[in-house]
């Protein structure tokens, strides 16, 4: 949206594709042969609940010159994979001068993560001043559900300290429940909080 300066991800030319082996190269995915393979997620929504496979997608960044105020998209463009907990996130961008060759952006599970494990936000290169097709390959230990957007710098910052807010305050809740609980607990002994303190420690450490 060039008034939000923001992109979220079924806006861009998206498809999927399933790995139920996990065993394709980016190479592979990338070829004319796979293109039919490539379709649109069940019922339309990208939810893909607990699976084992690999999940890649198919996406197009494409140039918008209202977003810029110029004749291609801004310098600094921000890839925020969501707000979801995934096993590995790779994503795949063809570099312009080498046909075949791949930028790569990793993080999560992997043996040598690009940006490490926990890494939030991916900085799209400055060439892409055209439309482009770029891939991301994801595994998952919780249920995979694929939200991710692309922003520019100024509104990934505004968006990541409103996921801040939001967690810092689900966050201090549950410290408050675990606090009260264990201090009732302290002054009554009564058995029944101390499985209360348990719970709200276990939902803090699921956040987290």
């Amino acid at each position: 949206d060039a008034g939000t300066g923001i992109r979220n991800f079924p806006y861009l030319s998206v498809e999927f594709l399933e790995d139920k082996e996990g065993v394709l190269g980016i190479d592979q995915v990338a070829s004319p042969d796979m293109d039919s393979r490539f379709g649109q997620p069940p019922k339309g929504i990208f939810n893909f609940s607990f699976t084992r496979s690999a999940l890649w997608f198919r996406f197009t960044v494409a140039a918008d010159a209202k977003a810029s105020g110029d004749s291609g998209i801004p310098r600094v463009w921000i890839l925020d994979p969501g707000w979801n907990v995934y096993g590995t996130f790779e994503l795949f961008i063809p570099k312009p001068t080498a046909k075949g060759e791949w930028q790569t952006y990793s993080a999560g599970y992997l043996k040598s993560p690009s940006w490490g494990q926990d890494r939030r936000h991916f900085q799209l290169p400055a060439w892409i001043d055209a439309p482009t097709t770029c891939y991301i390959r994801v595994t998952g230990l919780r249920a995979i559900v694929m939200s991710p957007h692309v922003m520019t710098i100024d509104k990934a910052l505004q968006v990541n300290g409103y996921k801040m807010l939001g967690t810092g305050i689900i966050l201090g809740f549950f410290c408050t429940m675990i606090l009260g609980h264990l201090a009732i607990f302290a002054y009554t002994r009564n058995t029944k909080f101390k499985w209360f303190i348990i719970a709200n420690i276990s939902f803090t450490i699921y956040i987290i």
